[in-house]
């Protein structure tokens, strides 16, 4: 059961900020999404803005905080 941040997220920015997480590259995410970098980017900035953060970090952060991602699955 995910918190208010979730809600704030389409299927596909959560998608995202998991893949994110994980350190996968703009290109990554964007080859395995069949997108173009462009468009992660811009997903990118719509999450960061939805969810009040500004790195990459502070997204991981709040990520774990609301329960989209596992801190047992990514700092291994």
């Amino acid at each position: 059961d995910h918190t208010a941040e979730a809600l704030l997220l389409t299927p596909t920015e959560i998608e995202l900020v998991m893949l994110i997480s994980t350190g996968s590259s703009i290109q990554e995410i964007a080859a395995r999404k069949k997108i173009t970098a462009k468009s992660v980017t811009a997903h990118r900035k719509s999450i960061y803005r939805k969810l009040g953060v500004t790195n990459e970090s502070e997204l991981k952060q709040r990520a774990v905080q609301s329960g989209l991602i596992d801190t047992i699955e990514y700092y291994i």
